[in-house]
C-alpha cells in the first residue's frame, strides 16, 4: 500500500524517484535500518511516506538511523491520513510513545523490539529475550 501511495507522491512531485520496498522489518526502527542499508552512498534525497499518526515515531526513527548511524542526507516526509477517526489516531500516537523512548533508551527499546518481533511477524521461531538479543545484535539489527 505504501508503495502505491509513494508512486502517487512521485507523480505529484514530478521528479523521478526510485521506490525501495523493504519487507523484512518488524517495526519502524528496523524498517528505517533495513531501508538505509538498501540506499547507495550517493547523496540522494530520501522520501519517507507514513501515516500522520505515526509521524513523530517515524521522525525519531529517521533521526536515530539516518542522522546518527549513516551519512547525512536530505530527507522529506509525506504523511497522509490512513485513518479518519480522531480517537483512533490519538490511540496510535499514544501507543508509539514507549517505542520512541526505546529508540534512545536501549534497555526499554530492546524489550519493545522483542515483543514486536514476537507479535507482528508471526514467527514460529521460539526465542526468549536473551536469545533474541544474541541473535540480532551481531547483525546490527538492534541499534
Amino acid at each position: 500500500m505504501m508503495a502505491t501511495i509513494a508512486q502517487g507522491i512521485i507523480f505529484l512531485k514530478g521528479t523521478p524517484l526510485k521506490i525501495l520496498r523493504e519487507e523484512e522489518a518488524y517495526n519502524t526502527l528496523t524498517n528505517m535500518l533495513y531501508s538505509s542499508q538498501m540506499i547507495d552512498n550517493e547523496d540522494r534525497e530520501v522520501v519517507i511516506v507514513c501515516n500522520k499518526a505515526h509521524l513523530p515515531k517515524v521522525v525519531f526513527a529517521t533521526i536515530k538511523v539516518f542522522v546518527f548511524k549513516t551519512v547525512r542526507r536530505r530527507i522529506s516526509f509525506y504523511p497522509f491520513s490512513l485513518t479518519t477517526g480522531k480517537i483512533e489516531n490519538l490511540k496510535i500516537l499514544i501507543k508509539t510513545v514507549p517505542e520512541v523512548i526505546g529508540y534512545f533508551f536501549r534497555p526499554l527499546g530492546r524489550k519493545i523490539e522483542y515483543l514486536q518481533w514476537k507479535l507482528r511477524t508471526g514467527r514460529v521461531e521460539k526465542l526468549n529475550f536473551k536469545q533474541f538479543c544474541s541473535k540480532f545484535r551481531p547483525t546490527g539489527e538492534l541499534l
